[in-house]
């Protein structure tokens, strides 16, 4: 059977070419190599793997230009960006992290706060008790609305701000508003 398949390239007098299947004969498929490129890279692993549930993908793989533009224009302190930046590629110094890595010097991965949970980053950011009631305060003291803590991670790590330009405009105010919050904290 396989000696009756034939698949031939054919490149046509305006130099588009198109891939054919003929078995038996009779002309099986067709199309460009440009799909069968397509879809052979879909097939392809990704050099990361797939996140699995309950955790997703980081903030730095989600974002697009738009939003990175935005990021990177915000009028905040280069303290607070550096925080910022590295809570996007979650490698902000919390008490977990810095357990795996210096165990001697960082004996237990608890929030030194509340010393209630482990410390990740979420925790450091807006989960602490102590925290939660900071964001709170400093919304208050900007008069802006009081935003649960689950939308102040959003707007930080930028997944619930807009995709697009025109959009994202919006949303400047509220991101130098939770950069203010986060200098505090």
């Amino acid at each position: 059977m396989a000696s009756d398949a034939l698949w031939s390239i054919l490149t046509a007098p305006d130099k588009t070419q198109q891939v054919t299947l003929e078995w038996a004969g009779k002309l099986i498929f067709r199309c460009s190599p440009g799909l069968i490129r397509n879809q052979w890279q879909r097939a392809k692993r990704s050099p990361r793997p797939l996140p699995l549930p309950p955790f997703d993908y980081l903030p730095v793989d989600r974002m697009n230009c738009s939003q990175w533009h935005t990021f990177w224009s915000l009028k905040v302190p280069h303290s607070i960006r550096s925080v910022w930046w590295r809570l996007l590629l979650a490698r902000p110094p919390t008490r977990s992290y810095l357990h795996k890595i210096l165990p001697e010097q960082c004996r237990l991965p608890l929030c030194p706060i509340c010393l209630a949970v482990d410390e990740d980053i979420a925790h450091m950011i807006v989960s602490c008790p102590k925290k939660k009631e900071v964001w709170k305060a400093g919304q208050a003291m900007l008069g802006t609305k009081i935003l649960d803590p689950c939308v102040v991670w959003q707007a930080l790590t930028f997944q619930s701000v807009p995709r697009s330009t025109k959009a994202i405009q919006e949303w400047v105010l509220i991101l130098l508003r939770c950069g203010r919050i986060l200098q505090v904290i």
